[in-house]
């Protein structure tokens, strides 16, 4: 049994062993991470499929659908695994592409791991404990192995005729109020081997933005293609710094009751995104009095609207002052 720290470090021993691999010199860095791996090298080039259903097999019929029969009312635990699903799908999504991606910058294939989803069992094991003693010991017994295994944070798994290559959960999960994976400072999932997925908001992100949103140009938020992920980079860098990036227009100004000039601006240039100039203003919030820079819908036409957008104002111009 060999323990690799992260699924990107399962993921390499398992291309190593690949005897198309041999040729290939391990990286070092790999090698004093896992110094007797070389022994593992003896075992035939990979053919995991058959072995991965059968490790399915197994746990659905001896375990699974044993203890599933002393379930007298599933509707709390279907309700539960259907509110955890959401972050496991998350999870594994995220990991399995964010590691193909690593793989194929270093000329390495992605190897299909065992695709029974251990650590979505987690609240399933949990209810089922209490129903133990109805079990054989045969069964249970499996099923205490079953649970140990996902308990230590089992998540993927290579089964070969001879060896079985695992890695462990995350030893870092970071989620925010909607349960949504988030960290702002470093990775929102985090290795043993430093190996990380970085998320904002619940959005798989690059890990420059969150740790280097300083160094984000111009260029790259045109060249990014996905609106969830612009929407990230506005919300990391904040939207002053955003908006600085680009050349503004003044489309309108005007000052509110208190005298305070508002502005609206649009950018130069049309996004390739949105079909449409970008729109910002300056507004004073009403109630507290602070200004603040707000992005408005493309096509606001004076900072009346911007201000009716912002915060609900039926008819803020009647409280304008003449303009000076």
């Amino acid at each position: 049994v060999y323990f690799f720290k992260s699924p990107l470090a399962l993921q390499m021993a398992t291309n190593y062993l690949n005897k198309k691999r041999r040729g290939v010199e391990m990286e070092i860095e790999f090698m004093k991470d896992y110094p007797s791996f070389s022994n593992a090298l003896i075992y035939d080039e990979l053919n995991t499929r058959s072995r991965q259903k059968d490790f399915w097999e197994f746990i659905s019929v001896n375990v699974a659908a044993k203890g599933a029969k002393h379930i007298s009312d599933s509707t709390k635990l279907i309700a539960d695994f259907n509110k955890y699903m959401h972050l496991a799908d998350c999870l594994e999504n995220s990991v399995v592409d964010d590691v193909k991606k690593r793989l194929a910058i270093k000329g390495m294939e992605y190897v299909e791991t065992s695709r029974h989803p251990h650590f979505k069992d987690i609240i399933w094991l949990l209810s089922h404990r209490e129903f133990l003693d109805k079990l054989e010991d045969k069964d249970r017994n499996l099923f205490l192995i079953y649970y140990d295994l996902v308990r230590n944070g089992l998540m993927h798994a290579v089964l070969l005729e001879g060896a079985v290559f695992w890695c462990p959960l995350p030893t870092t999960f970071k989620i925010n109020d909607l349960k949504q994976f988030h960290c702002g400072t470093g990775p929102a999932m985090q290795w043993n081997d430093d190996y990380g997925v970085y998320f904002w908001n619940g959005v798989k992100v690059r890990k420059r933005l969150i740790e280097y949103p300083e160094t984000i140009t111009r260029l790259d938020v045109l060249e990014e293609t996905n609106l969830e992920i612009r929407e990230c980079m506005k919300q990391r860098m904040g939207l002053n710094k955003f908006a600085a990036l680009f050349t503004l227009l003044e489309v309108d100004s005007d000052y509110n009751s208190e005298g305070i000039e508002q502005v609206l601006w649009r950018t130069s240039h049309v996004d390739d995104l949105t079909r449409d100039n970008l729109f910002f203003a300056k507004l004073s919030d009403p109630e507290s009095g602070i200004t603040n820079l707000t992005e408005v819908p493309a096509g606001t036409s004076n900072v009346w609207e911007a201000m009716a957008f912002a915060f609900g104002e039926s008819n803020p111009k009647s409280q304008s002052k003449v303009r000076a």
